[in-house]
């Protein structure tokens, strides 16, 4: 954010700082207690001083975000804050519970913070140099106690040399996460860097950066980015990782899927852009919309939202803006269904209805710092419209959390899993789409979907409920050809409700059963086999074959282990062989066959229980004292095992019973009271006898 305080900002923050939090409003003539609105109730507002108790009057508000329990389903606003984050429960929406706060690295405040969420845990970025960004456990809000505490990160990424950045960038679906906009970060030029999340959420290892190339023109830093799994309409670029940036004088387009090497794509400007600042995609993923911090200002107009068309990533298109009436600068928007969330500092929080993808209209608005709608760096800095309730909160620098509930009779259709499906020819793609109703929407919906490949068939309920889940299911892919689609789902409720939906699809070349481990180890009394697939097609089932030489014509069946048939996770198989003998080498492999009986074979693994006296070493031997009975390296335990001493009479000296466990045991048995001469060492183990002769002297 490019952020300047007027001389009047600071009388206004003056005037509201010691406001107590407002119960809730309703919105009525245009006003909810002292607020400007339209179509939105102020259901509470929780000032700086409630959220930040015994601060300095400088503590500010700045960026936010959400986080809903998987465990117990509440939902929590991520407060940013000049000094660190709050942690509000917001379940209830009228009785906000402050649960805690983590506190900034640096000790010094910073009017910038980004919060972004992946896997359940909160990353937090400032500008402050040395903050780096903090890793929280979210988990942890469900049971705090004591309230508010003071939480400790659970985990930080280093942020390049200088530990700063302007914003997080994330994807959830694909479990990564980054930052953008350390200016001084020589060896990434500035742009965007990855972390996996995905495999260590407190720990994540980097995974590579981008950064346009300097040439042409190209801002290589990247203030802003939005990062995803792509099903637009750019069909080659279908379930592929894509970030586009917003680079201040320009947005760039990059696919991201392999993190070490990633690609440049191209990149799009308009004339008059000032400091292109942050975007968001629509759900069709075929149009762009992004905000000028600082349009405004310099070219002496109203607030602009400007629209792209990225149905051809690589030739992406201006189509325009949307003109506001009012002239309050843009900072950040996000799109959910139909509708575009603006936090347009000033003028507060402002719905545009989408439906007509390039033609947005106003339809509701909040506006949280009533003093003015000038082009000042006042009032909302964003704002975050992804709760499953449906209610918004909005975060203003001057007077901290608003929640509220827009009263727009509309549902959102959202995808519940991946809504992009990458499969082998001839398998189904399953796709699950969760509908929610807002502000009393009750009307049927009528379901229809295109894009589907020819021979294809697709299968889904023709009407759906509003509130619920629907299944689509893509079958009969043999007779499609290989290529990526792009699904559309409609919804059509009327003619003023109508929503739409893009799924990826591709479609690959049939695999076989591809064999990725397959392994022999020895129990007691038998060998185990393991093996695992990463993919298969029409997998019938494994032929278990065994050999004592290790010769393809000497192998004979000697078990069966049916198939999962058609997957494309990772499958475990086992077999356990129990005819078996002590002291014999044994060869494996696995007939793999399919539907159709087509056949092959797995590489050969070969396992060996070796006879229990060669496990076992004496020594000394002669002996003196003590014998050292050593059981080497067995895989296995072996229970009640008989051993005893007797000299050359037959005479027992010594018995008992071990049970020996698995790996390398030493056992001292005393020989100090026994007379020199020859001894045996026996041992019967599961009714088999085996013997050791020693000598003491």
């Amino acid at each position: 954010m490019y952020c300047k305080r007027t001389v009047f900002s600071l009388i206004f923050v003056a005037l509201f700082y010691f406001s107590n939090t407002q119960a809730q409003t309703s919105c009525t003539a245009n006003f909810a207690g002292i607020y400007p609105c339209s179509g939105i109730d102020l259901l509470v507002h929780m000032d700086i001083p409630t959220m930040r108790p015994g601060a300095s009057l400088g503590v500010e508000g700045n960026d936010i975000w959400g986080w809903t329990s998987p465990s117990t389903g509440k939902e929590y606003a991520l407060v940013g804050l000049t000094d660190g984050t709050a942690f509000v429960d917001v379940s209830t929406p009228t009785a906000p519970i402050l649960v805690g706060h983590l506190f900034t690295v640096s000790g010094t405040y910073n009017i910038w913070r980004d919060i972004k969420v992946v896997n359940n845990h909160a990353y937090i970025g400032s500008e402050r140099s040395g903050h780096n960004i903090q890793i929280f456990d979210l988990s942890k809000l469900d049971n705090a106690t004591g309230l508010p505490v003071t939480f400790t990160a659970d985990g930080s990424i280093t942020a390049g040399s200088a530990g700063n950045t302007h914003n997080i960038i994330a994807d959830p679906l694909s479990g990564y996460v980054g930052y953008v906009g350390q200016r001084n970060a020589s060896s990434e030029g500035g742009g965007m860097v990855f972390f996996d999340a995905a495999s260590n959420p407190t720990n994540p290892p980097m995974l590579g950066g981008f950064s346009p190339p300097a040439a042409g023109g190209d801002q290589r830093y990247s203030h802003d980015a939005i990062c995803m799994v792509y099903r637009g309409a750019d069909e080659e670029h279908i379930g592929k990782q894509m970030c586009f940036g917003f680079n201040e004088n320009l947005i760039v387009a990059a696919d991201v899927t392999d993190k070490s090497s990633t690609i440049y794509l191209s990149n799009v400007t308009y004339t008059g852009s000032s400091y292109i600042h942050q975007g968001w995609i629509s759900d069709d993923h075929k149009y762009l919309y992004t905000n000028d911090e600082l349009d405004e200002r310099n070219n002496n107009h109203n607030t602009r939202t400007h629209i792209f068309d990225i149905s051809d990533i690589e030739n992406m298109t201006h189509l325009g803006y949307y003109e506001s009436p009012l002239a309050a600068v843009d900072h950040n928007l996000y799109v959910r269904g139909n509708y575009l969330y603006q936090a347009n500092y000033q003028a507060g929080l402002r719905i545009l209805d989408i439906q007509n993808k390039t033609a947005p209209t106003e339809v509701a608005s909040f506006d949280v710092y009533p003093a003015s709608n000038s082009n000042n760096f006042n009032g909302a800095w964003s704002v975050y419209p992804y709760f499953k309730s449906g209610i918004m909160i909005v975060n203003s620098i001057d007077d901290g959390l608003f929640v509220l509930q827009p009263n727009l009779p509309h549902y959102v259709m959202e995808n519940a899993g991946s809504g992009v499906q990458i499969i082998n020819q001839g398998m189904d793609a399953v796709y699950t789409v969760d509908l929610t109703a807002y502000s009393g929407f009750s009307s049927t919906v009528n379901m229809s979907l295109s894009g589907v490949p020819v021979g294809a068939s697709s299968g889904f309920a023709a009407t759906a409920s509003p509130d619920g889940l629907l299944t689509i299911t893509i079958s009969n892919t043999a007779a499609a050809t290989l290529g990526n689609y792009q699904l559309i789902l409609t919804g059509d409720a009327g003619t003023a409700d109508e929503e739409q939906l893009s799924l990826g699809l591709v479609i690959n070349a049939v695999l076989p059963v591809e064999l990725v481990d397959f392994t022999a180890s020895t129990k007691r009394n038998s060998v185990l086999l393991n093996w695992e697939t990463a993919t298969e097609y029409q997998n019938k089932g494994f032929e278990i074959q065994r050999s004592t030489k290790n010769a393809p014509n000497n192998f004979e069946p000697i078990g069966w282990v049916n198939g999962r048939g058609n997957s494309e996770l990772t499958q475990s198989y086992s077999y356990e062989d129990t005819e078996v003998k002590m002291g014999v080498l044994y060869y494996y492999r696995l007939r793999q066959v399919d539907e159709d009986e087509t056949e092959d074979f797995s590489k050969i693994v070969s396992a060996k229980i070796e006879a229990f006296d060669q496990m076992v070493r004496i020594f000394p031997n002669p002996v003196a004292n003590f014998l050292n009975v050593k059981f080497a390296a067995f895989d296995f335990p072996i229970q009640n095992v008989k051993m005893s001493v007797v000299n050359v009479t037959g005479q027992v000296l010594h018995q008992e019973t071990l049970n020996i466990s698995a790996g390398e045991i030493n056992y001292n048995l005393n020989t100090e009271a026994w007379s020199e001469g020859i001894y045996i060492l026996r041992f019967l183990v599961d009714g088999e006898e085996f013997m050791k002769r020693f000598v003491k002297m």
